[in-house]
């Protein structure tokens, strides 16, 4: 049965339990905050949030940038995690944050045990060394590229929340931002639009097949 083998994969059990934590979370805090009462209204908004964020789907019942606390940087943490191997959602992808926290993790107990041989691995799987090294470079890049078109979008007066959420949702596809950019981007000038939308680009092409356009040795083949 093909949903029984979708449950023993590590990653989707991770991201399943990545929704299920995000909506527990929205749940309790809009519930304390008094923003709705606990009924089947605030669970229906809580889960469909989650699902909408983290999957980068970017459909919205509520306008959730007006929701108290930390909620609403919760909800583009999730984005950043969001989709799956695979799939044609924007985010680093679930499977690589997993690699990057094995991988992490075993670094410090190799500083604990210098002698010992291990090996980085989700569920029963080994991941190969250079498989680790890739993601890790993607994340450099991803990292690099973030801040760099961050520094962009604040250039072009936009303030820090609204850019920082606007260059997380482009460049994860995800739509929806914070501040000024939680309705539609209408505030924003033609050269941060046209940042944006290079932001989408690499994130729906996931940053190297892009660049790579941009290298003297793709060119030479």
């Amino acid at each position: 049965n093909r949903r029984v083998e979708y449950l023993k994969d590590t990653g989707f059990r991770v991201y399943l339990g990545m929704i299920v934590v995000f909506s527990l979370l929205f749940l309790l805090n809009i519930v304390n905050s008094r923003l709705y009462e606990f009924n089947l209204d605030s669970i229906r908004h809580s889960i469909f949030a989650s699902v909408t964020i983290i999957t980068t789907t970017g459909f919205t019942t509520e306008n959730f940038s007006l929701w108290p606390g930390f909620l609403p940087y919760l909800l583009l943490v999730g984005a950043f995690m969001g989709a799956c191997s695979q799939s044609v959602g924007g985010g680093i992808k679930a499977w690589r944050v997993l690699i990057m926290i094995n991988q992490a993790y075993k670094e410090i107990l190799n500083i604990i045990h210098p002698n010992a041989v291990l090996s980085t691995k989700i569920g029963n799987k080994v991941i190969d060394s250079k498989i680790a090294e890739k993601v890790w470079g993607f994340f450099s890049i991803y990292v690099f590229i973030f801040m760099f078109l961050l520094m962009a979008m604040l250039g072009t007066g936009l303030n820090f929340e609204s850019a920082f959420s606007a260059i997380g949702a482009c460049l994860n596809n995800l739509g929806p931002g914070l501040g000024d950019v939680a309705n539609n981007y209408k505030s924003v000038n033609e050269v941060g639009k046209l940042i944006l939308c290079f932001a989408m680009i690499l994130g729906r092409l996931e940053i190297f097949t892009l660049l790579v356009l941009f290298t003297p040795a793709f060119w030479r083949r």
